[in-house]
């Protein structure tokens, strides 16, 4: 988006959008949830995917019954093909509650991007499965059958690519948390390496409203699968302060 900020349209029809869902589906009671906010960097797995601009964002979720939810997530973006391009996702998720203190999730999503105008169009679908303790300490793996890469000398490609996550909380005073997690991203079949990635921050919660900041850093060959001087914009150490309305 160009002049780094949210793009204003883009911004306004996600927000829009998300209220007109709210709205239709008010009277839904404990069965629907979400949340609308904005974050100064959208980081994932390590990569700004808004070159350290803030990113509006929202999530809608509906309960059908039991452990199993189905909803969808979307963020406004900026890359360098983008302009109005935003992401949006779709999941299915189910819980098992192994006892009361462990629990395990599974959940199939599809990331869509639109408006990407990119040579390669990089949408994507991911299998993961996460264990929790007292939902403080998660261990999480996934699979992406169709990780995409564009080479310039061959053309795109697509092949598997695998993310492990751990990631602890632990609580500091009042409504404050110390958050910390580690990630490894396996994208070898399409790079030939994979890199590493962190971090470390407070998060926290004041009734509706959730609040964190985050120092995220990446290994440095991140910077090799970026791609060249964009890289420096999307990769490295950085702050992430995020707030977040639930509902």
């Amino acid at each position: 988006m160009k002049g780094g900020w949210i793009s204003k349209r883009c911004a306004a029809l996600l927000c829009g959008w998300l209220l007109l869902l709210v709205s239709a589906v008010a009277g839904a009671g404990d069965l629907v949830g979400g949340s609308i906010g904005v974050t100064s960097d959208y980081v994932y797995r390590g990569v700004s995917h808004s070159r350290g601009h803030p990113a509006a964002q929202g999530d809608l979720r509906l309960r059908l019954g039991g452990n199993t939810q189905i909803g969808v997530w979307a963020s406004t973006l900026d890359h360098k093909y983008a302009d109005d391009e935003f992401q949006v996702d779709g999941f299915l998720s189910y819980r098992f509650d192994i006892t009361p203190e462990w629990q395990m999730r599974v959940q199939y999503t599809h990331s869509a991007f639109v408006n990407d105008r990119s040579p390669l169009g990089y949408d994507y679908d991911e299998l993961a499965a996460s264990i929790a303790y007292q939902m403080r300490i998660s261990l999480t793996a996934a699979w992406i059958p169709n990780a995409a890469r564009y080479r310039y000398w061959g053309g795109p490609i697509r092949d598997d690519a695998y993310a492990y996550d751990a990631a602890w909380l632990e609580p500091l005073f009042s409504i404050w948390h110390a958050s910390l997690g580690i990630g490894y991203y396996d994208v070898s079949s399409l790079y030939g390496t994979g890199y590493a990635y962190w971090h470390v921050g407070i998060v926290g919660a004041a009734g509706p409203f959730g609040i964190e900041a985050l120092w995220i850093d990446t290994q440095e060959r991140a910077a090799y699968m970026a791609g060249g001087a964009y890289s420096e914009e999307i990769v490295g150490g950085r702050w992430s302060a995020a707030v977040r309305w639930r509902f």
